[in-house]
């Protein structure tokens, strides 16, 4: 039997095998019959197995209350562990925590921790701390370097715990999406650490909003938690099956209508006004108050249809366009992709392209496809096309500057790559390549400057620590370089 399967997202997933079709015309279509809700009725009864799951969630419940208990411990004692690190760090006589000496002694137990760890990064500051501890003697270094240990590990484990409940995770997330800017990325080595007050302190102060947010949203899941496994312990000893029923009626709450009209809600003030009219008994002032919101909510309602109808009237001819325009889309890809023909997939790109001039995905499909396609000053002609029309898209700009070096445009291509870099660190990774381009330009300072900055970034690549010692080789750097070569062979003695 022939199957067929809509994808009425309109400009949303790509779902292979479906047919694109709108919403409005679907349901034109296929959803002709009356719906008779009755149909429903056998589902909303309990399941037949219903005693045997309940046996079963009761002891996953304990689980989940038991990890929601390890989360909240970890991170009260990591937060106040946090606390205490920043009040030491504040202090004057904490300024200059690092004498060279025991800088480069961390860099070398930092290094024997990855090695001994064997890629697995958990282990890293563990065996770090453990070593570094046990070389201090008694001073402030050593007090900082036991609580942030301490720090490490209630942190570590209040995640672990955390990664087993997905909405405590979403709390985790949603606090990291808070701190995620510019000003907030500091470096993570301890050296750092110990030498950026500054630093120190965002990191400390990130450590514990991260964690507060853990255990506000692992208490509060607690609660429910709790009373829900109370319910379920009891129906599980009577049986009785109004326990998981609610009878409870929703209150009517008239006062606050003119706070949900302010928001551009009509629903539910609609529907209390509604709940207390149809009310055997209710008193007169309060009937009337109730009638005035009734007919508020109706009126905002109409309008709210109205607009509906409008809006679908005006875009509906667009939506009819993004469909066909990421069918092109999809098209262009599996013609790239998979059948290898980009004479096709370019012509479907410059086909999504005429139908719809103002969105950017196909245009910016076409420029990179001609990139790709070795059609450099096509590609060229498209992203300054790009470039001009969305000048804040960092993304674009970087991609033209790769464009521009390969056609042996070396200075307008590094300006480019340059003007994005410094609005953002989100392509630091190119420094290294950067600093390949000027060696091999012969221009070995300013390949020193980007394979520097890489460097600060990614402090254990050992191929860039080696590309620094050949350019400091060709500046006749030689001690210099011999330290860059001697810093590649410690990361990979082999």
């Amino acid at each position: 039997m022939n199957k067929l399967v809509v994808n009425s997202t309109e400009g949303g997933a790509h779902i292979k095998g479906s047919k694109r079709i709108s919403l409005k015309n679907v349901i034109k279509k296929y959803c002709q019959d009356p719906i008779d809700k009755s149909v429903i009725t056998p589902f909303l009864s309990y399941a037949d197995n219903a005693d045997e799951l309940i046996k079963k969630v009761i002891p996953l419940l304990k689980q989940d209350i038991d990890n929601l208990n390890e989360i909240i411990t970890n991170s009260k004692k990591g937060i106040a562990v946090s606390h205490g690190i920043k009040i030491l760090i504040n202090r004057p006589k904490y300024n200059r925590l690092l004498p060279k000496k025991t800088e480069k002694m961390f860099d070398k137990l930092n290094q024997k921790a990855i090695q001994e760890a064997q890629g697995n990064p958990l282990l890293v500051n563990q065996i770090f701390f453990e070593m570094a501890i046990a070389k201090l003697k008694k001073c402030r270094l050593k007090t900082i370097m036991i609580m942030s240990d301490k720090n490490f590990k209630y942190s570590e484990k209040a995640h672990i715990a955390a990664v087993k409940n997905p909405l405590v995770n979403v709390a985790i997330y949603g606090a990291i999406r808070q701190i995620a800017t510019r000003g907030l990325k500091v470096d993570s080595t301890v050296n750092h650490f110990l030498k950026n007050k500054k630093d120190a302190i965002i990191r400390t102060e990130r450590n514990m909003i991260i964690l507060n947010a853990a255990k506000t949203a692992s208490e509060s899941l607690k609660k429910s938690y709790r009373k829900t496994l109370k319910l379920l312990k009891k129906y599980d000893k009577t049986k009785d099956h109004n326990l998981l029923t609610s009878f409870k009626k929703e209150p009517i709450v008239l006062k606050d209508a003119e706070d949900y009209f302010k928001a551009g809600n009509w629903a539910h003030p609609l529907l209390d006004a509604k709940k207390y009219m149809n009310q055997k008994e209710c008193a007169i002032q309060k009937y009337e108050k109730a009638k005035k919101i009734y007919y508020k909510a109706i009126e905002m309602k109409n309008e709210a249809i109205q607009k509906a109808k409008k809006d679908e009237k005006e875009h509906h001819d667009k939506m009819i366009k993004l469909v066909k325009y990421n069918e092109l889309l999809e098209n262009a890809k599996d013609a790239g992709r998979i059948d290898k023909n980009f004479d096709r997939a370019l012509e479907l790109m410059k086909e999504a392209i005429k139908l719809m001039p103002d969105e950017q995905e196909a245009r910016w499909g076409l420029a990179t496809a001609l990139h790709h396609a070795q059609k450099i000053k096509e590609a060229i002609i498209e992203y300054k096309k790009l470039i001009k029309d969305f000048p804040d898209n960092n993304t674009f700009r970087f991609e033209y500057g790769q464009v521009l070096l390969l056609e042996n445009d070396l200075q307008e291509g590094l300006k480019q790559i340059g003007i994005v870099m410094e609005k953002t660190d989100e392509f630091d990774s190119f420094l290294s390549k950067l600093g390949e381009i000027y060696e091999h330009a012969g221009m070995d300072k300013e390949a020193l400057i980007a394979y520097n900055s890489y460097l600060k970034k990614y402090p254990y690549d050992y191929k860039i620590w080696n590309k620094k010692g050949d350019c400091l080789t060709a500046l006749n750097r030689k001690a210099t370089a011999k330290k860059a070569y001697q810093k590649a062979l410690d990361i990979k003695p082999e």
